[in-house]
């Protein structure tokens, strides 16, 4: 057993990542901004394992989480106005106290990253508003696009997570070897059964359009002790990585009591993808997922 502990997922799945095939030079979309912690990680990692961005994106309303039109909430962490970066900005490093400037200032602090690296600088652009609204071809238009390397999805809610993916694939950017993370993948009732949120969003738009997606890491955070993944027992005793998550030590910024799970993904992967040592259990196509097949 490997008792490797990491601080998130996120760095997990780059320094695990190697040589495996990650596109090595093309775009990067951030479903889900807010602070802009997580475009900072990912940049660092890209520096570190030496992957060139052309244009990294950032989607998020930033006044508040939309309402779910597309399924029952089933998460009071998610209702509708939490995560305004304008009431919480503060806490979490943002000094600007407008959308324009919260937006210009986290575009700063990703190009930094890239800067203090010494690797070239993306177009870093981050777009304010609904997803819906915000990720269209006029807007995307102005820019000279290439296929996405990696896309994080860190929008929680099930109907702008399958706009932004649906967006992606019918517009030929989400290609083979894309890598999709979802830091929300647990966090309802139903993700094991690809049912509600994140992961409907993922069946829906990929495996029920069959196309091939091969899961390359799942992030057991809050140490779940047991998943079976496509007959696959996965648990704490042999499981190579298990993310140490903790609630931020803020007392006026609570964290709700849900399922912590975050899966990794390889879109149509040119050969079987592996993130983990020969001691771990192999991935599985899901092609064919049959509803009990994840169960936790």
């Amino acid at each position: 057993m490997n008792n490797t502990f990491v601080e998130c997922w996120r760095r997990m799945t780059f320094r695990l990542m190697g040589d495996r095939p990650l596109k090595r030079y093309g775009d990067v979309y951030q479903f889900g901004v807010f602070s802009g912690d997580s475009m900072r990680l990912i940049a660092q990692e890209l520096c570190n394992i030496d992957v060139r961005v052309k244009n990294f994106f950032g989607f998020d309303v930033f006044t508040g989480m939309p309402p779910e039109k597309g399924e029952e909430l089933m998460n009071d962490d998610w209702v509708e106005g939490s995560f305004n970066i304008l009431k919480h900005g503060k806490k979490f490093g943002i000094e600007s106290t407008n959308i324009d400037d919260i937006v210009k200032e986290i575009e700063r602090g990703v190009e930094e990253v890239f800067f203090q690296n010494n690797k070239p600088c993306p177009n870093v652009k981050i777009f304010p508003g609904l997803v819906e609204e915000t990720l269209t071809a006029e807007a995307l238009s102005k820019y000279d696009i290439m296929p996405a390397m990696y896309v994080d999805v860190d929008f929680d809610l099930y109907s702008p997570s399958k706009y932004g993916l649906e967006f992606l694939l019918k517009h030929d950017i989400i290609r083979r070897n894309t890598v999709v993370g979802y830091d929300d993948w647990g966090g309802k009732p139903g993700y094991n059964t690809f049912a509600t949120g994140e992961s409907r969003a993922h069946k829906e738009v990929f495996v029920d359009k069959g196309v091939s997606v091969n899961l390359a890491l799942a992030s057991l955070g809050y140490g779940s002790a047991r998943t079976n993944i496509f007959n696959n027992v996965i648990n704490t005793q042999f499981y190579l990585h298990k993310a140490a998550v903790n609630k931020p030590d803020r007392p006026d910024w609570e964290w709700g009591d849900v399922e912590c799970i975050q899966m990794v993904w390889f879109i149509d992967p040119t050969e079987d993808v592996e993130i983990m040592s020969p001691d771990c259990v192999l991935p599985r196509n899901i092609n064919s997922l049959q509803s009990t097949d994840l169960i936790i």
